[in-house]
């Protein structure tokens, strides 16, 4: 047993023990090494239950409180009555914010309440990080309003935006975080038109549009026949029979090309109008041309027939 010698409790002490042999005082003893925890004091539960969850409220009400003892002979008096306390929260997370419209400098954002959570909503706070600010958020906007117009942006760079709301509690949790640039969309692809065709072939091409809207063009959006085909950076697209499966001469291919940006993507982006384009080309030149009579009411002429490998993948008409 160790007296008197301030062990603190939860802490391990290491001891060093002699120990001989008391029939033999003539025999070695040896040394032992032992770990001694000291236990910690176990918590003892108190019986008698002195606070209470009350998760019954009614969210938004005033409510107020008393409390009476009991035991085996009864109900004992009321305490005095709590002040009163309003079940409330912070507000919760507004939605993602949204960009409602924009120039070339500035962007309108908007957004959705959250619940109240009891207690009126009373100004929401709008937070911006560009990327020169490292990450860290500053506050543009504090007010009642659902949506405020940031003006002096500079064109072509991507902002961050998140909302919070505030209510007499204290101030809820951020939305989710919406990107957006400073810029508008394309204009369309220019001169939409087709550069080769054969019965084996269509080749269609474009200009790059003439405004870029203040952002970047990510790429061209390729459809055919309304469904997408590919999204590249070069302005032309070749289908034929070699890269597209089922292309059949003389028929009909409807193409159109999308362009897209920071702020335009497709479907929903720029478009030229659809333009169709038979897998045909002319018939070849008739080589011999012959006048086989004439007469004073009109001349008679007389040509060879183009076989059909020759008329260009349509019929003659």
């Amino acid at each position: 047993h160790f007296h008197g010698c301030a062990l603190a409790r939860g802490q391990t002490y290491r001891a060093v023990v002699y120990v001989q042999d008391s029939g033999d005082p003539e025999s070695n003893g040896a040394f032992h090494i032992l770990d001694i925890p000291v236990p910690t004091v176990s918590s003892v539960e108190d019986p008698l239950l002195k606070e209470y969850v009350d998760l019954d409220v009614q969210n938004g009400a005033d409510h107020k409180y008393h409390v009476r003892p009991v035991n085996a002979m009864g109900v004992g008096p009321a305490s005095p009555e709590s002040s009163s306390t309003h079940a409330a929260s912070p507000p919760g997370a507004p939605g993602l914010p949204i960009v409602a419209f924009r120039t070339l400098t500035s962007l309108n954002i908007q957004w959705s309440p959250p619940s109240p959570l009891g207690k009126q909503i009373e100004r929401y706070r709008l937070f911006m990080s560009s990327p020169d600010d490292g990450g860290v958020y500053t506050e543009v906007y504090s007010g009642p309003d659902t949506s405020f117009t940031k003006a002096s942006l500079v064109t072509g760079m991507a902002y961050h935006f998140r909302v919070s709301a505030v209510n007499s509690i204290g101030e809820g949790p951020p939305s989710s975080i919406r990107e957006s640039a400073a810029c508008l969309a394309p204009s369309v692809p220019a001169d939409f038109r087709v550069k080769t065709r054969d019965e084996f072939h269509i080749r269609v091409e474009w200009d790059a549009p003439v405004t870029d809207g203040g952002c970047p063009v990510y790429g061209y959006v390729v459809y055919l026949g309304g469904e997408l085909m590919t999204v590249q950076n070069h302005t032309d697209f070749l289908i034929s029979s070699k890269t597209h499966q089922g292309f059949m001469r003389a028929e009909s291919y409807t193409f159109q090309v999308g362009v897209e940006n920071a702020v335009s993507f497709c479907p929903f982006c720029t478009k030229t109008e659809p333009m169709s384009v038979v897998a045909a080309e002319s018939p070849v030149k008739i080589e011999t041309l012959e006048v086989s009579s004439t007469s004073a009411s009109g001349v008679v002429l007389a040509w060879a027939h183009i076989p059909t490998s020759l008329q260009g993948g349509a019929p003659l008409l």
